[in-house]
């Protein structure tokens, strides 16, 4: 089978077809494994709710049909052709007559076969969601590049919640992909654009590969301690909503990273703090464009004393807060970025791999200066998490020793 209009790159590929092997499931579902072209199975994971597939020849005539295999109906054609061909007076008006009507009413069988039709649901979920926008948000706000294209939090939210039901645990690649590109196509804007763009708060650095509701929550914990009971209307950047993703190279800078939406955003003068989305498995730190992030971060740390520095975050809460935050959670990450080198960043582009790894390398201390940086921002967060459950521990047990003083002192009384 060969994909086309997914919106996923590794799909698709008319030059590299895939095949598909049944699988078994429960009555009426039809699901199928992924292989590749040398009948193996596809390991990593590529999720689309957009696009059609067509069926090679000669599966296409014995897999698909809208009325039964087709080659099956064909057959039925053929055989009514040869009927005719018995019954006529002479092989001169078979093949003048009876052949080409063959043809002809096998033609629109085989047309029926050649795609299967695109699943609808996310269409229609997509253009109630534009009606949506639309009576809130009746033009898009075309603006430059840079701090001026943030979010609110309440409009991310309302993104997850109205495509919850296609979204579930897959991650931005998805969500950009097969909701952020479908609804901004018309305007060929950005989606910050689309839906009312905000002057920033805070940057967030992330990895598209990162669950989208992990992020999302994560988000969200930072935003109800930032701004407390108005966390709806807090203002972030976050690449996927505030770049162009109809002019990606433009929003590199073409190769200037000076000039990169990322760089005018994180340095932008009302910039607060960077937010860093983190899992158990530390995913944002091994991509190079997030490396960047962390560099500048540095920088600023550095030389703004207003800057609020590298914030690691949660669903469960910001690590540098201390509260509320899952220790368990906290002492996996530190426990991978404890052996995590920023040197093995990597990039989907090579050029920006090497471009990001020469600007870390020309910083004072080079790739080490920025392991270290991390290692710093996660051991301090360690100690004001150890230190809010310590005091919570300590809390708890002395309200048990309260409680538990007649008790105790009644069996001793009793002995």
């Amino acid at each position: 089978v060969s994909f086309r209009h997914t919106g996923h790159p590794d799909l698709d590929m008319p030059d590299q077809p895939f095949r598909v092997r049944p699988m078994p499931g429960l009555p009426g579902q039809y699901n199928f494994e992924l292989l590749d072209c040398a009948g193996k199975a596809v390991k990593h994971r590529m999720d689309t709710s957009r696009g059609t597939f067509t069926l090679g020849f000669p599966a296409l005539l014995v897999y698909s049909g809208k009325f039964g295999p087709n080659a099956g109906v064909f057959s039925v054609f053929l055989l009514l052709a040869c009927l005719s061909a018995r019954e006529a007076h002479s092989s001169y008006l078979w093949l003048v007559f009876g052949f080409p009507l063959v043809l002809l009413l096998s033609l629109p069988v085989l047309a029926f076969a050649r795609s299967s039709r695109a699943v609808r649901g996310i269409e229609a979920r997509l253009s109630e969601y534009e009606q949506l926008v639309h009576e809130r948000m009746p033009e898009p706000v075309p603006c430059e590049s840079g701090p001026g294209r943030a979010v609110r939090v309440g409009n991310i939210v309302q993104l997850a919640e109205f495509f919850k039901f296609f979204i579930g645990d897959r991650n931005m690649y998805y969500v950009t992909s097969n909701i952020l590109k479908p609804f901004t196509s018309k305007a060929q804007l950005s989606f910050a654009e689309v839906i009312g763009p905000e002057l920033m708060t805070f940057f967030v650095s992330h990895y598209w590969g990162t669950s989208f509701m992990h992020s999302m929550q994560s988000i969200v914990k930072h935003a109800e301690r930032a701004e407390v009971a108005r966390w709806a209307s807090a203002k972030y950047w976050v690449c996927s909503f505030s770049n162009n993703q109809w002019r990606i190279a433009e929003e590199l800078g073409h190769g200037d990273w000076t000039r990169s939406s990322f760089f005018l955003a994180l340095t932008a003068p009302g910039t607060q703090a960077t937010l860093m989305i983190l899992d158990d498995h530390v995913l944002a730190l091994t991509r190079a464009w997030c490396l960047f992030e962390v560099l500048q971060t540095c920088i600023l740390t550095q030389s703004r004393a207003s800057f609020g520095g590298l914030l690691l975050s949660t669903p469960s809460g910001v690590l540098n807060y201390g509260e509320a935050v899952s220790a368990d959670m906290a002492i996996t990450i530190a426990e991978r970025l404890a052996r995590i080198d920023l040197k093995n960043a990597e990039a989907s582009n090579a050029e920006d791999k090497y471009m990001i790894d020469a600007l870390v390398s020309s910083y004072e201390g080079g790739h080490e200066a920025m392991n270290r940086f991390v290692r710093s921002s996660i051991r301090n967060a360690l100690l004001l998490i150890r230190e809010h459950h310590d005091a919570t521990f300590n809390r708890v047990m002395r309200t048990l020793e309260r409680s538990g003083t007649g008790y105790f002192e009644g069996l001793n009384g009793e002995g």
